[in-house]
């Protein structure tokens, strides 16, 4: 059988929970996929650093063939706003 979204969502969570100490209720889904049997998504939380536009993003996907689930962790280091020029 295979996972659902809220399945795959809800253990992602949790895993992410036990590695971080990060509360399942700060958590939220950036980005998801789902193709056949596979799954993917881009979560984060919130409240890590003194500013919220900067923090950790988990990559996690699930290889529905497999039945194996890998989490790439990454730290977003800056935000820069770029604004468009009006006279160009």
């Amino acid at each position: 059988m295979n996972k659902t979204t809220e399945e795959f969502i809800n253990a992602a969570f949790s895993e992410i929970s036990k590695k971080t100490g990060v509360s399942t209720s700060r958590m939220f889904v950036v980005w998801y996929a789902k193709e056949l049997q596979n799954h993917k998504a881009l979560v984060s939380f919130k409240g890590q650093a003194e500013d919220p536009s900067i923090g950790d993003y988990i990559e996690v996907t699930y290889n529905g063939d497999k039945k194996e689930t890998y989490y790439d962790y990454y730290y977003k280091k800056l935000n820069v706003k770029v604004t468009d020029n009006e006279n160009s």
